[in-house]
């Protein structure tokens, strides 16, 4: 079933908020539900879910580990996802939706080379 709701006021990039001349704007379909624990108390109403329902979904699911030693070798296992800590960021306004994720790319290129050239 196809999302009805209006993408036009989600912002930008990975975060469920921008800046505009330096004030704060949030999306109008994040906020936080704080009947839940502190990092799983995120909601998107865009996707009419919380980080809550968003790990929960991924519980059942097998999820490939990968452990890095200190003496160069490595090993890799299969978990369950219900196994591991949660992954949902909306907590933390990071995107679930995926709604205008990118910056675009001359965008993406400035910011790759500034990170680049000064680390």
């Amino acid at each position: 079933m196809k999302n009805k709701k209006s993408t036009k006021l989600i912002p930008k990039g990975y975060y469920c908020y921008t800046r505009k001349n330096g004030e704060f704007i949030p999306c109008p379909y994040w906020s936080k539900d704080y009947t839940h624990d502190e990092q799983e108390n995120g909601y998107c109403a865009y996707l009419g879910k919380g980080d809550w329902d968003i790990n929960s979904e991924c519980a059942d699911e097998d999820v490939e580990v990968q452990s890095c030693y200190p003496d160069g070798t490595s090993s890799v296992r299969i978990e369950k996802y219900r196994d591991l800590p949660p992954t949902s960021l909306l907590w933390d306004q990071c995107k679930e939706c995926n709604v205008k994720r990118g910056l675009g790319f001359w965008r993406e290129l400035l910011l790759f080379l500034q990170y680049a050239r000064f680390g």
